[in-house]
């Protein structure tokens, strides 16, 4: 018979292997052995039983492997590892885990016990791979090997690591796309989300405007951008784009309140700054002898100088070979790039 005791407001019943903690049906086991109790005269403070230890020594081989599993039905929802109760504990838990426990309640299996803190990561990422590779959702959000506390992971476990994490077997992509075909959110669910979503947006506004700058002005940040664009806009994908958009037609109305909005926005003198700095532009340089900060400040010196008619596509195509001159000059990029400036759009 499994031995029980009271941990705070919840009745816990340990076995040898499987930890048992179902908050749904705790203030009920409570309720019923506090009435056996009163009738028999006797304290309801049940005996305390020490956690169990999974042993261990001076090198630190203490650390376990469990998984948690749903009380109602035992499927397993979450992977995990570490040391004395962790296996146990609700907190530093991810929302969609409190949402199940919640719902289901847990039970705890310890699988691998005794490990190095190396060995218990190798076995939680093999594991996780493991239950997603065979469709199996889990409250895990990455593939395992967070929360370390030394400073330095051994070059297998690195390895092991990167490749779990860099590439997702195509079949697994498949299974997880297909679990989640035909799934319906209610409009609750829908209003919960879009108010969360708002409020986490408000609290957050300024510190993500900062990190989407910070990674705009890195130097290889519009190369990625450009290549995986190009990567993700394969024939068929400009095909069912172009598909999309035939016969759509914006209505007056909203015809008016695009245009009232882009005027709004176009005529603030700091958006105008933003747009400027949020650009990076190349120099080009004319056959003439003249550099220019950006296509823009060619195409406005030609301009000015007896060609109102000039375009900064062809500029940009005698530069990259298409067209022999351009205006009767010959451009080309001088190999330089750099963010705009006030200074790059004029000449």
């Amino acid at each position: 018979m499994p031995l029980s005791y009271r941990r705070g407001d919840h009745l816990l019943s340990l076995e040898p292997k499987i930890f048992v903690w179902h908050i749904r049906d705790s203030a009920m086991l409570t309720h019923a052995a506090r009435s056996t109790d009163r009738k028999a005269g006797q304290s309801t403070r049940l005996p305390h039983v020490p956690f169990m230890d999974f042993g261990g020594d001076a090198m630190r081989n203490d650390f376990y492997v469990y998984l948690h599993k749903r009380a109602t039905d035992g499927r397993v929802f979450y992977v995990g590892k570490g040391t004395k109760n962790r296996a146990y504990s609700k907190h530093g838990r991810n929302r969609y885990w409190q949402r199940v426990a919640s719902k289901h309640g847990f039970e705890v299996d310890v699988v691998h016990q005794s490990l190095s803190e190396a060995d218990a990561l190798q076995k939680e990422i093999a594991l996780i791979e493991r239950f997603k590779s065979s469709g199996v959702r889990l409250a895990n959000i990455t593939a395992g090997g967070d929360g370390v506390r030394s400073d330095t992971y051994p070059d297998e476990l690195r390895e092991r690591m990167r490749r779990v994490t860099s590439a997702r077997r195509p079949e697994v992509r498949a299974k997880i796309s297909q679990a989640r075909l035909g799934s319906v959110v209610s409009d609750e669910t829908k209003a919960k989300i879009s108010a969360a979503s708002k409020k986490r947006w408000s609290e957050n506004k300024d510190k993500m405007n900062e990190a989407a700058r910070l990674r705009a002005s890195h130097p290889d940040f519009s190369a990625k951008v450009s290549a995986g664009v190009i990567k993700a806009m394969t024939a068929d994908v400009r095909a069912k784009m172009s598909l999309s958009h035939i016969g759509k037609k914006n209505t007056d109305e909203a015809k008016r309140k695009i245009s009232e909005k882009a005027t709004i926005r176009y005529s603030k003198p700091e958006y105008k700054e933003k747009r400027i700095s949020a650009h990076w532009v190349k120099q080009v340089e004319c056959s003439n002898g003249l550099v220019f900060g950006s296509l823009r400040a060619a195409e406005t010196w030609l301009r000015q100088n007896g060609f109102p008619t000039a375009r900064q596509s062809n500029i940009s195509s005698c530069c990259t070979g298409k067209l022999k001159t351009a205006y009767g000059f010959t451009w080309t990029h001088t190999g330089v790039t750099k963010l705009a400036s006030k200074g790059d759009l004029h000449p």
